[in-house]
C-alpha cells in the first residue's frame, strides 16, 4: 500500500510541469500610437465641363461677311472672330453724321439769334432738343456698327462652328461656341451623407 501512494504522489507532482512545457509561445508586437489623417474617397459618375463656355451670337440680323477663325482654333479675349455685313449700317451712319453737322450748325445759329433777341427761347430749346435727338440716333447706329464685329469673350478654343460666310446670323443662332479648356470641372451628384468628405 505505501508503494501505491508513493507512485500517485510522483504522478501528481510531475503533471503540472509537463503541461507547462507543452504550451505554445505567442509572439506579441508592440507599436507606438500616432495621430494621422484618415483619407476617405467617394465614387460617383461625373460629367466633365470646361471652366468657361460661351455661345457667340450676333445681336443683329445680318449676313456673315467674313470668318477669321475656324473650329479648333485658339482665340484670345477681345480677338475679332467674325464680321457681319455692315453696308446698310455704314450708309445710315453717313446720313446720321450729316444730319448731326446740320443740327449743330442750326443750333449755333439759333443760339446767336437768341442772344441777339431775334428769336424766342422756345425756338432755341426746340433746336437744342433736335440736336440731342440727332446725337442719340447717331450713337445708336454706332452701337449697331460695333455689333457687326464678333469678339472673343475670353481665352479659349473654338469648339463649334455653326455658320459660314453668306449665312444669316440672328440673335437666337450662335455662330461659334468658345470653351476654356485650360481647367476641367467635374460635376457629380453625391449623396448628402458623403458631401462632408468632398472639399
Amino acid at each position: 500500500m505505501p508503494a501505491v501512494v508513493a507512485s500517485l504522489a510522483l504522478l501528481v507532482g510531475c503533471a503540472p510541469h509537463e503541461e507547462a512545457e507543452t504550451r505554445p509561445v505567442v509572439a506579441v508586437k508592440v507599436a507606438s500610437a500616432t495621430i494621422e489623417d484618415v483619407r476617405r474617397s467617394v465614387h460617383a459618375p461625373a460629367l466633365i465641363h470646361p471652366r468657361q463656355q460661351a455661345a457667340i451670337a450676333s445681336r443683329l440680323t445680318a449676313a456673315v461677311r467674313e470668318l477669321l477663325v475656324r473650329k479648333g482654333d485658339r482665340v484670345r479675349a477681345g480677338q475679332l472672330l467674325a464680321r457681319l455685313e455692315d453696308r446698310d449700317i455704314l450708309a445710315q451712319r453717313a446720313e446720321a453724321e450729316a444730319a448731326l453737322h446740320q443740327a449743330q450748325a442750326l443750333a449755333a445759329s439759333r443760339t446767336r439769334l437768341f442772344e441777339e433777341g431775334a428769336i424766342p427761347q422756345r425756338e432755341l430749346l426746340a433746336t437744342q432738343t433736335e440736336l440731342l435727338q440727332t446725337k442719340a440716333r447717331l450713337e445708336g447706329i454706332l452701337a449697331q456698327l460695333r455689333f457687326t464685329e464678333l469678339l472673343g469673350p475670353f481665352d479659349g478654343l473654338i469648339t463649334e462652328q455653326f455658320l459660314y460666310p453668306g449665312d444669316m446670323a440672328q440673335p437666337s443662332s450662335p455662330v461659334f461656341t468658345v470653351a476654356d479648356l485650360s481647367v476641367a470641372v467635374a460635376r457629380a451628384q453625391v449623396p448628402e451623407s458623403e458631401a462632408a468628405v468632398i472639399r
